[in-house]
């Protein structure tokens, strides 16, 4: 069953309303908004699967996936169920840069002598340039802190895009492993 839109008629005084199937609106224009939803808060992504068969689906897609924002998500979770943790490695999966975040710097400051595998400042570079405020500052700071010149530099250029683009307090605010 199709969620429904009411909507009155402007014209009308009497209480007239007609329904309007939300799956009449074009594929790439639901897409975007069901996308919309996702990258605002996960709780309502949830809730937007409920419309239809057809939007569930839509929030299944890669890009969907892609998109979840898990600000509002707990970061740790002493037992998630099954479902959450299926959810979450399809979101890793798809590249979700707050996944990707979060992931790898617990692997990053779980391995603080020289990062067993390398893959947690490389993907940690990788969430930070994928424009992830948090990652940009964490890996930024982390380079600065490096021994090597080279390092450095980089680390100064990621905090100085921060710093350009005015969100170098915001991002530090909103740093949680």
């Amino acid at each position: 069953m199709a969620s429904r839109i009411t909507s009155k008629s402007e014209s009308s005084e009497s209480n007239n309303t007609r329904a309007i199937s939300i799956e009449s609106l074009p594929t790439d224009v639901l897409r975007e908004v069901v996308g919309m939803v996702a990258s605002e808060s996960i709780v309502d992504l949830h809730n937007v699967k409920l419309c239809s068969k057809f939007v569930c689906k839509l929030t299944e897609e890669k890009d969907m996936q892609q998109r979840v924002y898990f600000h509002k998500y707990p970061g740790i979770q002493w037992y998630p169920n099954e479902k959450q943790y299926e959810f979450v490695k399809l979101c890793e999966a798809s590249v979700n840069t707050e996944i990707v975040y979060s992931e790898e710097l617990r692997h990053y400051f779980n391995n603080p002598e020289g990062n067993v595998d390398g893959g947690g400042l490389q993907r940690l570079k990788t969430a930070a340039e994928s424009d992830h405020k948090c990652a940009k500052y964490v890996y930024g700071m982390i380079k600065l802190c490096s021994e090597n010149d080279d390092s450095r530099q980089e680390g100064i250029e990621h905090l100085h895009s921060l710093r350009m683009s005015r969100c170098l307090i915001s991002s530090f605010v909103l740093i949680k492993i």
